[in-house]
């Protein structure tokens, strides 16, 4: 299974969207202020706290509204 799931990710077909690679993830970071920022996941240091892997800065921001929303 590993080889046939490496065997994908090389050939990126189009129909099977969940094995490529995403080239752009995004992820929630708390400054000292506690006021969240949206870094790219390379962008992240190691000692800081992330919350949430997001493909979009627009799927990010939706589902941060939809929090707010929440409380």
């Amino acid at each position: 299974m590993l080889l046939e799931s490496a065997e994908i990710k090389s050939s990126q077909p189009i129909y099977n969207r969940r094995l490529r690679k995403h080239q752009n993830l995004y992820s929630w970071v708390l400054n000292d202020d506690f006021m969240p920022i949206l870094y790219h996941v390379d962008d992240i240091a190691d000692d800081e706290i992330s919350v949430g892997l997001y493909q979009s800065q627009i799927r990010a921001k939706q589902w941060l509204l939809k929090l707010a929303e929440k409380k």
